[in-house]
C-alpha cells in the first residue's frame, strides 16, 4: 500500500487516449462463414475411410496433371518466343460462366430460384413424404399410413438395427434426395418441443450430437416452449416470430439451398441455408412433448 501511494500521479488528456479500434463487421461475418464452410468439409473427409481418401488425392493429383482436352500442350519454346501472349490470354472460366446448377455431375438449365416464393410456386415442387419407422426412436408412434408422428411414455417393442434413433426421439423421412427440387409440409396440432428439418444420410444415431440440428449434417427449425429456434452446427439462431402451425420445408438440392416457411395463406420465409450437399438428404423431425403431434401434409 505504501509503494501504490508513492507512484506519481498520472493524468489522461485528450491526446493520451487511446484510438478507437475500427472493426470490419462484414470481414469478420465472411470469415466466420468461411471457417464454417472448412469445418463442414474436415467433417465430411473424416467420415470417409482412409483408402477413399487416398483415392481420391490420387485422383485429384492426375486430375492435375491432365491437360484440357480443348487445349494444345504448350512447350516451353512457345513461351520463351511469345511470352507476352500468355500473360494478355484470358482464361476459359472468364469467357464462359458456369452455372451452379448440378444434379447427377450433369449441368441442367434449372433456372435461378428467389426463395420468397408463393404457396402455389412451393406446391409446384411438392413431394409426399411419410416416416420411416426403421429410423423412429423407441418412444415414438407411428400412425396414419405413416403420416402421423406421437409420442408415448413406453418404450416400443422396436427391434434393433443400425439406422434406429438411440438417445434423441427423432425419426426420419423414408424419401431421399439426391438432386432436384422439393417440398413439403408438416402441421403441428399447437404443442411445442418438437424439430422440422433435414439431414444427411451420415448423421449420428446416438448421442447429443444427433439431436438435429446439433452437427453440420442438420439443420432445422425448433420449437422449445415458446421459443422458434433455427439450429445448424450447434449454432442456434431465435426466430422472434410466433410459432408456426405448419412449417414447410423447401429443398434445392444442386443450389444447396434449405428454406423453412411459417405456412398461412401467405407463407412468410423464416430462415434460410446455403451449404453444398455431399450425400443424400433425408426429412428430419424431433418430437419430445406428450401433448404434440406431427402430420405430414399429403
Amino acid at each position: 500500500m505504501k509503494n501504490i501511494a508513492e507512484l506519481p500521479v498520472i493524468s489522461l488528456d485528450a491526446s493520451n487516449l487511446p484510438k478507437p479500434i475500427e472493426i470490419d463487421g462484414r470481414k469478420v461475418e465472411l470469415v466466420e462463414k468461411v471457417v464454417v464452410a472448412l469445418k463442414q468439409a474436415l467433417g465430411r473427409q473424416m467420415k470417409c475411410s482412409l483408402e477413399q481418401r487416398v483415392r481420391q488425392l490420387e485422383q485429384a493429383e492426375r486430375n492435375k496433371s491432365k491437360p484440357s482436352p480443348n487445349q494444345t500442350p504448350k512447350t516451353a519454346t512457345d513461351e520463351e518466343q511469345d511470352p507476352q501472349k500468355t500473360k494478355s490470354r484470358p482464361s476459359s472460366s472468364q469467357n464462359q460462366p458456369s452455372s451452379p446448377y448440378k444434379e447427377g455431375g450433369l449441368r441442367t438449365s434449372l433456372p435461378a430460384l428467389t426463395l420468397a416464393l408463393s404457396r402455389a410456386e412451393l406446391m409446384h415442387y411438392n413431394s409426399k413424404i411419410t416416416y420411416d419407422h426403421r429410423t423412429a426412436h423407441k418412444k415414438l408412434v407411428i400412425n396414419d399410413r405413416f403420416t402421423v408422428l406421437s409420442l408415448v411414455e413406453q418404450p416400443q417393442s422396436y427391434p434393433d438395427q443400425p439406422e434406429r434413433f438411440i438417445n434423441c426421439s427423432q425419426v426420419l423421412g423414408l424419401q431421399s434426395f439426391t438432386n432436384g427440387r422439393h417440398y413439403w409440409e408438416v402441421s403441428n396440432d399447437g404443442g411445442s418441443f418438437w424439430a422440422i428439418g433435414i439431414a444427411c444420410v451420415g448423421v449420428d444415431r446416438r448421442g447429443s450430437r444427433s439431436r438435429l440440428g446439433r452437427n453440420v449434417l442438420s439443420w432445422c427449425v425448433e420449437s422449445f416452449g415458446r421459443k422458434l429456434s433455427a439450429w445448424h452446427g450447434d449454432r442456434e439462431m431465435v426466430l422472434n416470430v410466433q410459432l408456426p402451425r405448419v412449417v414447410g420445408v423447401f429443398l434445392d438440392f444442386a443450389a444447396g439451398h434449405v428454406a423453412f416457411y411459417s405456412v398461412s395463406n401467405v407463407p412468410m420465409l423464416l430462415i434460410s441455408y446455403k451449404t453444398e450437399f455431399q450425400s443424400r438428404v433425408f426429412p428430419a423431425f424431433w418430437l419430445s412433448s406428450k401433448d404434440a403431434k406431427l402430420t405430414l401434409v399429403q
